[in-house]
């Protein structure tokens, strides 16, 4: 009885493992403007992308950021898009935007990600890095 009462936690901890529903992943950028990501999309659920691009100066409302992103497949296709950031309330340190919203990768697997904003924007707004939230399913957190 003593043996049985003994594994209730560790049997409690194992039924409570799991994959997280999101990952949240920041990096800081090198001198060029430039940062890189792992992102696990291996399980063939949908998943949303959001970015998050941290600053001591932030944007005007007005202003833009154009931050071009590359994605390199699980079996080495490259894709990009280019994408703009704008100004919002001067207080706030943080610019979000979501790239995509309940896709499918066309490829599953281990996919690497970069940010580049180049060294110019890096500078002019005191850029410190970005973050990349991937949540997997329904969009929860």
């Amino acid at each position: 009885m003593r043996l049985i009462i003994s594994c209730l936690p560790v049997l409690f901890m194992l039924a409570s493992c799991g994959r997280p529903v999101s990952d949240e992943l920041f990096s800081f950028f090198d001198d060029a403007g430039y940062a890189e990501y792992s992102l696990d999309m291996s399980d063939s659920t949908a998943y949303s992308l959001q970015l998050y691009v941290y600053a001591d100066d932030m944007l005007a409302p007005g202003d833009s950021l154009t931050v071009r992103m590359d994605y390199l497949s699980p079996d080495k296709v490259p894709y990009s898009e280019t994408l703009v950031l704008y100004g919002v309330n001067v207080s706030d340190r943080a610019l979000c935007r979501t790239l995509r919203e309940d896709f499918r990768p066309v490829t599953y697997g281990l996919w690497r990600a970069a940010v580049n904003i180049g060294h110019h924007n890096k500078e002019k707004y005191s850029i410190t890095g970005a973050g990349l939230r991937l949540i997997r399913g329904n969009g929860t957190r």
